[in-house]
C-alpha cells in the first residue's frame, strides 16, 4: 500500500501530468468487462488533486521531437531495455550522430537494471569514459559503492537505489 500514500501520489503526480500531455502511457480499455467491475474506473483529477480548470490536451508533436533530439544530440545517455518490456517499442533509435549507447536485455522486463545486464561491463566502462574514474567497477565484484549524492527511496535503511544509479 506503500504506493498509494499521499507521498508516492504527490512523487508522481508531475510524471502523471506529463503522460496525460505529452508522453502518452499504457492503457487498456475494460469495455467487455465494465458489466463486471464493481468499483468505478480511477478518476485521474481527482486521485492526483489537479485543480479541476487544468487542461490536459495531449500534444502529439511531443515524443517524435524528444525521440528526434535523443538520436541526434542526446550524448552521454545509455538506454537500457528489457526485451519484454512494453515500453521498449517506444525505444530510441540511435543513428550513431550522438554519443550514446543502448542495451536491450534479452529476456528482461521493466525492471532491468545495470547490473542485471549481460553488457554490465560495457555499460560500466561506457560511464567511466565519460565521467572519469568510476567506483562502480567494484560492482562487477558485487561491492557497490554509493555517491553521496545518489537519492533513495525511502530511507537509506531501505537500501533501495534511485533507478539511475543501478
Amino acid at each position: 500500500l506503500q504506493f498509494a500514500s499521499d507521498t508516492w501520489r504527490d512523487y508522481f503526480k508531475a510524471y502523471v501530468y506529463q503522460v496525460l500531455t505529452e508522453t502518452g502511457g499504457p492503457r487498456f480499455e475494460p469495455y467487455h468487462l465494465m458489466d463486471l467491475l464493481e468499483e468505478p474506473g480511477v478518476d485521474v483529477r481527482e486521485s492526483y488533486d489537479f485543480p479541476s480548470d487544468l487542461a490536459f490536451e495531449y500534444r502529439y508533436e511531443t515524443i517524435p521531437d524528444i525521440l528526434q533530439w535523443a538520436a541526434s544530440a542526446g550524448d552521454e545517455i545509455i538506454y537500457i531495455y528489457g526485451e519484454v518490456d512494453p515500453w521498449t517499442a517506444g525505444a530510441v533509435e540511435l543513428t550513431g550522430q550522438a554519443d550514446a549507447l543502448k542495451v536491450v536485455q534479452a529476456g528482461a522486463d521493466h525492471g532491468v537494471r545495470i547490473y542485471g545486464l549481460d553488457e554490465v561491463g560495457l555499460v560500466l566502462q561506457t560511464l567511466g569514459g565519460w565521467i572519469g574514474e568510476f567506483s562502480y567497477l567494484t560492482a562487477m565484484e558485487g561491492q557497490i559503492r554509493v555517491p553521496a549524492e545518489a537519492a533513495f527511496y525511502g530511507t537509506p535503511t531501505e537500501g533501495t537505489l534511485d533507478p539511475i544509479w543501478f
